[in-house]
């Protein structure tokens, strides 16, 4: 693979802005905004597909990308989507979000609220493409919900386009000097030592470095 990637590097998302902790319904947004749940969404995420297929006029299947992303309970992963904190909001470390007054000594910035879903893009959308985006996410708190445990935001904050610029650059390193500042340590031998009374730890090595 060249390094830059495809697009020489730039990298592209969609990110929804909500009032709530986006962890709870991140999967069922993106699928519903963008058509895409990935391996271990579609489990939560398949009847938003149905809608998505059925209801969206603009084809932006095409716009998805995956990405390794950490969301906790699931591990590190590829997905099409992420949490992202939210501009103006700070988490109390106790799970509770609010905006961020700075001169309210109770509502200052503490720590990131993820109250955002960033939705990967393969390219940057058109402007018809990021109308029907913008257009869809406003639409998800209304959506009526397929099971009865579903979380939705109460609002929609706004939606943000964010590109990710990468540069690479080469810097070249004479051979002569590599080789002088290489510095290579032999590996110091492991002795066998004494352990505690046999039985204590079964199946135990006991070992230091001299």
């Amino acid at each position: 693979m060249a390094l830059g990637g495809e697009h020489g590097g730039d990298r592209w998302s969609f990110i929804v802005d909500t009032d709530s902790y986006a962890g709870n319904f991140e999967r069922e947004l993106c699928a519903y905004v963008i058509g895409a749940a990935g391996e271990h969404g579609a489990h939560v995420a398949g009847p938003y597909l149905k809608l998505f297929r059925m209801w969206c006029p603009v084809e932006l299947g095409s716009l998805s990308d995956t990405r390794i992303a950490d969301s906790g309970d699931d591990g590190t992963r590829e997905s099409p989507c992420d949490l992202a904190p939210t501009p103006g909001w700070s988490n109390n470390g106790n799970g509770k979000s609010y905006r961020v007054r700075p001169n309210n000594k109770r509502y200052r910035y503490k720590h990131p609220a993820y109250n955002s879903v960033a939705l990967f893009l393969r390219r940057r959308p058109s402007d018809d493409e990021l109308t029907e985006l913008v257009k869809r996410a406003l639409e998800f708190p209304t959506l009526q919900k397929v099971h009865p445990w579903e979380a939705r935001p109460t609002e929609i904050l706004g939606c943000r386009l964010l590109k990710e610029a990468v540069q690479v650059d080469y810097i070249h390193v004479p051979l002569e000097t590599a080789n002088s500042a290489v510095r290579v340590d032999e590996p110091k031998e492991a002795a066998l030592v004494p352990g505690p009374e046999p039985g204590a730890v079964p199946n135990a090595v006991y070992a230091r470095l001299r």
